[in-house]
This record gives C-alpha cells, structure tokens and sequence, in this order.
C-alpha cells in the first residue's frame, strides 16, 4: 500500500483495546521473532510504493523496470493517473479531459511540496497509465505536463521471489483466513481490512499501540521508522499480542512484502514514432 494508507491503518490500530491473549502454536520465541520480523521491515522501508491495489487503472508490466526506491525516487513525487481515454486523476481528484486544469493542478502540487516547477530542482511525476492508454493519448496528456517535470512511467515488476520464512509465514492457518480475507475484499479497501484485523490481534501490547499511534505525528519516514521502532516494541511487551503470528504477517502486509513490486521507465514527451494504435503496453515490452 502506499504510504499515505499508513496512517489510516495505524491510527485506527492505536485506538484498540486489548483483549486477552488466545491459545497459539509453538513458535519461535520473542527475541526470535522481533529480530527476524526487524530484519525483512528494513529491508522493504526501502521500497516506493506510488499506487496502491485499489487503483482505477491497470498498470502494465514492466519486466525491465528499474526497482522504486528511496534513494532513486525523486526529490518530490507526484503520481498521475491516466485512464485508457486519456482521463487524468491526482490524489483521487479526477481532472477529466481538462488539460488547463491538470497544468494548474501539477503547478499547485508541485508548490505544495516546496519545489517551484520553475525552479531548476526537478520534482518526478509517476505516470500510472493504463496499459491499454493509446501513445497518441498518453502523449497528449504529456503534453500538458511543465517541462520542468521528470516523467516515469510506472507499472508493476514480476511477482516476488519469497523467503522460506514469508512464505511459512504467510500459510499458517491463522495468517492464511485473515490473507484470504484482504485478498478477497475490494482492492480499495485493502487498507481498511488490514486495520481492521490488526485492531482484532494486537491485543494489550502497549509499546506496539504507541508505535501505531506515533506513525501519524513523525516527520520521518512511516516506513522508516516503523521499521526501526517495531520489532523494540514487540519486544518490551514480550509479544504478547493476541496471535503474534498474525500481527507479523499483518505488518508484512502493511509493508508490502507479498505484494508485486512497482517499477519504473523514463517516458519521452512525444511518441511521433510509434505505430498507429500503439499503446502504453508497447513501452514496457521495449524497457
């Protein structure tokens, strides 16, 4: 999910009540299981995620992507969305066909997070393109984007390679009803659903409601300091949560960690050269 879900999720975590702690497994212990869940946060807090399952576009397949990071994702990123018809939408706002508005749009967000589209600082603008999107109407709706602008195309990379211990993880029978329960709801309520079991399981681990409850307030990074502050939490109440093993996964999930990797293009502006009818799928075959 993308990471301005986190907060949502979080703060309606922070506002449960425990409840006792349920017969469970055998498992690994505390330490065990706070050290290796601390190990896979920071390495996925790294990940940029600039869409999230319930968008309206089917984003193509980029196999030659190159992985969104922190370090590679831009000073400021903004995130387009356009729609086989060349419909644009920001921030949930569609913007329709209105090419004057979707310039004053980018031009007010742009000055949002501090950066002037005229200034010589490049603020990055994800391109969410559905794969069916014509090239004649992508280019289009480029056109209307400032110059100042660096324009990645965005899409979504092969299914994830999981560890032995994602994977155990992910089909015990707990995690397994509460997975195929998010997997099943509509994709823009993932967000919701994941708070929703996390509030049921966190029980009366005080620590890990004040980490959730602190995600909203922090100017760092959500993912960052999640990842740093969680597994310290779990730890100071002796993971004694509702099911520990489904508040791991449950964390993994918030994190992304099952989820297909979002990678990116450099778009041009023009595509004068393409055939006739081509489409955005035609540029992820040729990354």
């Amino acid at each position: 999910m993308t990471r301005a879900t986190w907060v949502g999720v979080v703060l309606v975590v922070a506002a449960a009540t425990g409840c006792g702690n349920e017969a469970r497994r055998a498992g690994p212990s505390c330490a065990e299981r706070a050290d290796r869940l601390g190990a896979a946060l920071r390495g996925l807090a790294d990940q940029v995620r600039v869409f999230g399952p319930g968008v309206a576009v089917a984003p193509p397949e980029l196999p030659h992507g190159r992985p969104l990071s922190r370090a590679a994702a831009g000073p400021v990123q903004l995130t387009l969305e356009v729609g086989r018809d060349g419909t644009v939408t920001i921030r949930g706002t569609s913007l329709g066909a209105d090419r004057d508005a979707l310039r004053e749009r980018l031009a007010a967000e742009a000055a949002r997070a501090g950066v002037d589209p005229d200034a010589p600082s490049t603020p990055t603008l994800y391109v969410v393109a559905d794969a069916a999107t014509t090239l004649a109407a992508l280019d289009d709706v480029v056109a209307a984007v400032p110059e100042a602008f660096e324009l990645r195309l965005v899409g979504v990379g092969p299914e994830p390679s999981l560890s032995p211990y994602l994977t155990e993880l992910r089909d015990l029978p707990a995690a397994k009803k509460v997975r195929d329960d998010i997997e099943h709801a509509d994709p823009s309520l993932r967000a919701t659903r994941v708070a929703s079991h996390m509030q049921d399981v966190v029980g009366s681990c005080a620590p890990l409601i004040r980490i959730f409850g602190g995600v909203a307030a922090t100017e760092e990074d959500k993912a960052t300091y999640m990842a740093r502050e969680v597994p310290g939490a779990l730890r100071a109440c002796s993971c004694k949560v509702g099911d520990p093993d489904v508040v791991e996964y449950l964390l993994l999930e918030v994190f992304d960690a099952y989820q297909r990797p979002q990678r990116w293009l450099p778009l041009a502006r023009a595509h004068a050269d393409a055939a006739a009818g081509a489409t955005v799928a035609t540029l992820a075959t040729g990354g």
